[in-house]
């Protein structure tokens, strides 16, 4: 991997987790709970300087100086602000597994689709790789936000509903322990 290519992955994740921490503020704030102090003003603006890296990526020359201050501070703000996210009850409520599920779930779909652009930059082997993946992650985002729009209209889920919910959940927080590691990938990423 080229450090363009190395740049242009630690963007990926780097938005994905900037769209986690979004989602998970906006899933809160749907199902009537307030969300934690998550500066969106500030992850709306490290979304734009995102979006914008991705829509005028440089192949062969990678982030410009000004880009890769912009992703190293839009780094620092999801590293100060995704602990909040996971600092959830023994016994969490529906609407606290509602956002850490469903923020991770739009995360992953946001990830493979960052990734399935990558591979239309620079390695259509990779493009159809993920492009595969698109129904899955589709699915799973489709799934949670009936959850939510359910909760949102006060109506109970279903039993296979909340089991589904619940394993995705645990699912999060039994991969807690990596995000740290992910932010330091990223890091390296952007240095390349």
């Amino acid at each position: 991997m080229n450090a363009a290519e190395a740049q242009f992955n630690g963007v990926v994740l780097l938005y994905g987790y900037l769209q986690r921490l979004f989602v998970y503020g906006k899933i809160k704030s749907l199902v009537g709970t307030k969300p934690e102090e998550l500066k969106l003003e500030r992850l709306s603006s490290h979304l734009d300087a995102a979006s914008a890296v991705f829509g005028n990526f440089d192949r062969q020359n990678g982030l410009t100086k000004i880009q890769k201050q912009q992703m190293l501070d839009a780094l620092q703000t999801a590293e100060e602000l995704m602990p909040l996210t996971l600092n959830v009850p023994k016994e969490p409520r529906l609407e606290d597994q509602l956002a850490v599920a469903g923020a991770a779930l739009y995360a992953e779909e946001y990830i493979n689709n960052g990734l399935l652009h990558f591979g239309k930059l620079f390695n259509p082997q990779v493009e159809d790789r993920f492009r595969q993946h698109i129904p899955y992650f589709q699915n799973r985002v489709n799934s949670i936000n009936y959850f939510v729009e359910k909760v949102e209209n006060q109506k109970s889920l279903a039993f296979s509903e909340t089991k589904q919910l619940t394993s995705w959940y645990k699912d999060v927080l039994g991969n807690a322990s990596h995000i740290s590691d992910d932010f330091q990938q990223i890091h390296q990423y952007l240095h390349a």
